[in-house]
């Protein structure tokens, strides 16, 4: 690529920066039902997908979500907005059992459900949380009851097997138990499979402009054995090779969904990184098992706090870890999901609103201005900058003696000064681009 001259740069990307038509979705954050629309002009996407309304409505406190391409709150009464999460009361007829007091609805076990009954619920759902079909964004089904792989059904899951165990020997009371086991096992994985890839169907048929997929997949289990020292991140081989069995859902999917949640053990650890890493690299991988002509795009779910009962937020360093470690890794986007715990009164509110001021809104300005400058330096703004060592510690970040995050004159985090050579050569040695549509090629 014929190196564009370092004045001519500069001029271009402060012209860049100085626009609000980087985000991806142009949104009017007047409300929580916005609808979007998408571009192609950014290279990394920041999502807010938390019931955080609540602070303005009861408890008067304002929170800074505007360097947040997406705005979304996760709420029954919100419709047409431009991240619509399903949960599994809002879509069809799901068939799960309670865990906590073994309550069976619509079949308890997939292989016990009507398929018909539940598209046909699943139709006028869609059509009430996503009324227009001209709205653009990302739609997820969360549903995290039973998981389709049978093996992957353990702890409180075991419901799942037994049950559908009882319902192949009362059905063969002669056959063996190896044959039971058997039967139950394809059955429950046949049905697993039908409920799951028919309702992405029905979404992608009925609103075809949003990007439907399942939270948590693909999931890859690498959280085990974390305080060990020799922790090294990778995910199990069996759970790729069961990964690999879902290609069906890959091939389904518009987009994947995985979690990157972190425990209070990773704090300001490089296990952290690590524990992202391979979760990150996993869903790359199995979203080019897909028979689609394009790798299907990753979005990688998190939270601005510790897992558990914690209040404690995510340090710099573990958003390092975390965000600027999907960055780097080529992933779309992050959602930043919240529970209704985290905005249950002024205190918290509060907190949550320091916390976006002084850490996670400068560290997103950050990264945001940095994939979209690697991108028009190396990849003519029409592709991506994707690490070229998956394993390596280069971020896409900006260098401080060339960039300082300050606010406009709006009180949004921006990012202020132009890159030297120097910068756009490190992003040329340590980065290529991958293009929608042609792969990757190296700068």
């Amino acid at each position: 690529m014929k190196k564009m001259s370092i004045f001519s740069f500069s001029v271009l990307f402060m012209t860049i920066m100085s626009l609000s038509c980087l985000r991806i979705f142009n949104l009017s954050h007047d409300s929580g039902t916005n609808s979007a629309s998408l571009s192609e002009n950014i290279s990394f996407v920041s999502v807010w997908n938390a019931p955080s309304v609540r602070c303005s409505e009861k408890h008067n406190i304002s929170l800074d979500l505007r360097q947040f391409s997406v705005i979304s709150f996760p709420m029954a009464n919100m419709i047409d907005q431009p991240l619509t999460i399903f949960y599994n009361l809002r879509l069809g007829l799901y068939p799960f059992i309670d865990e906590e007091n073994e309550e069976h609805f619509n079949g308890g076990i997939p292989q016990e459900a009507s398929l018909q009954k539940h598209l046909e619920q699943a139709k006028e759902d869609i059509k009430f949380y996503i009324s227009s079909e001209m709205v653009k964004g990302l739609a997820v089904i969360d549903w995290e009851n039973w998981r389709p792989i049978w093996m992957r059904n353990w702890g409180k899951k075991i419901f799942y097997r037994k049950l559908s165990l009882a319902r192949e020997r009362e059905a063969n009371p002669f056959f063996s138990l190896k044959d039971i086991k058997k039967m139950a096992k394809a059955e429950f994985e046949k049905a697993a499979k039908n409920i799951m890839k028919e309702t992405l169907k029905l979404g992608k048929e009925l609103r075809p402009n949003l990007l439907w997929g399942f939270y948590l997949f693909p999931e890859c289990y690498n959280h085990r054995n974390i305080l060990n020292e020799q922790y090294d991140g990778q995910c199990p081989v069996r759970e790729k090779a069961y990964n690999d069995e879902l290609h069906w859902l890959w091939e389904e999917s518009a987009a994947l969904y995985p979690s990157i949640y972190f425990f209070q053990q990773l704090k300001d650890s490089k296990k952290a990184a690590l524990f992202v890493r391979y979760r990150v690299l996993e869903a790359m991988r199995v979203a080019k098992l897909s028979k689609q002509p394009d790798p299907i795009p990753v979005y990688v779910y998190h939270r601005p706090k510790f897992v558990g009962r914690t209040q404690e937020f995510l340090t710099e360093v573990d958003l390092v870890h975390s965000v600027g470690e999907s960055a780097a890794l080529g992933a779309s986007g992050i959602v930043f999901w919240g529970a209704y715990s985290d905005f249950s009164d002024k205190e918290k509110c509060s907190a949550m609103g320091t916390y976006l001021e002084e850490i996670l809104n400068p560290y997103l300005a950050n990264v945001t201005a940095a994939t979209q400058l690697c991108s028009s330096a190396i990849c003519r703004n029409t592709g991506r900058c994707v690490r070229k060592h998956p394993h390596s510690s280069d971020y896409l970040h900006l260098n401080p003696r060339s960039f300082k995050i300050e606010k406009d004159a709006e009180g949004k985090h921006v990012a202020v000064g132009s890159p030297s050579e120097s910068d756009l050569d490190g992003f040329r040695k340590k980065f290529t681009c991958y293009y929608p549509g042609r792969g990757y090629r190296d700068t």
